[in-house]
């Protein structure tokens, strides 16, 4: 996968998916990119026929799903596919591998009759959100207070610096 060129406003793939548990930590944003872009060259050399049909339905399935703007015929598709993808699951693998998850992917297309695309409505935002807060210092005690701490004191410090009296005019500094 390091022979992949992407742009790079697509984000990238972590390097050492290979070894441990390197899939556990993907984000969204980084398992659709995986599924769309990297894993029908990087995996259909090592899948059985049976694998292969579930993996090319699975990545049309995706396509369609994330895109912001998806017409009902697409829906229609997708939903049929998905029908397939989890028989031929059933049939290659038995019933056992049916999953709670399996089954509420054919809820997807009804959710987005609803609501819209799910572009709209997924956790993309939540999880970048989780990131950049994440990546602030803090002491790993108690992240959500010192988190609504640094927020509250931001907030007053844009107040002083925005106000328009002439006391804090010094405080001008600190927008810098």
């Amino acid at each position: 996968m390091d022979e992949f060129k992407v742009p790079s406003d697509l984000g990238r793939i972590p390097g050492k998916i290979h070894c441990g548990e390197g899939f556990s930590n993907f984000t969204a944003d980084q398992w659709r990119n995986f599924f769309l872009i990297y894993a029908t060259v990087a995996l259909w050399n090592h899948l059985p026929g049976k694998d292969r049909k579930i993996l090319t339905y699975f990545v049309r399935v995706c396509t369609i799903l994330v895109r912001r703007i998806v017409e009902i015929n697409d829906m229609k598709e997708a939903h049929k596919l998905l029908i397939k993808i989890i028989k031929l699951i059933k049939e290659c693998y038995g019933e056992e591998k049916i999953t709670p998850n399996l089954h509420l992917s054919l809820h997807l297309c009804e959710c987005s009759y609803d609501y819209g695309p799910l572009y709209s409505f997924w956790c993309f935002s939540f999880e970048r959100m989780n990131g950049l807060l994440g990546s602030l210092p803090n002491s790993h005690r108690q992240i959500e207070l010192e988190l609504m701490r640094r927020l509250m004191t931001e907030a007053q410090i844009n107040d002083i610096i925005n106000s328009s009296s002439s006391e804090v005019i010094g405080l001008k500094l600190l927008d810098k």
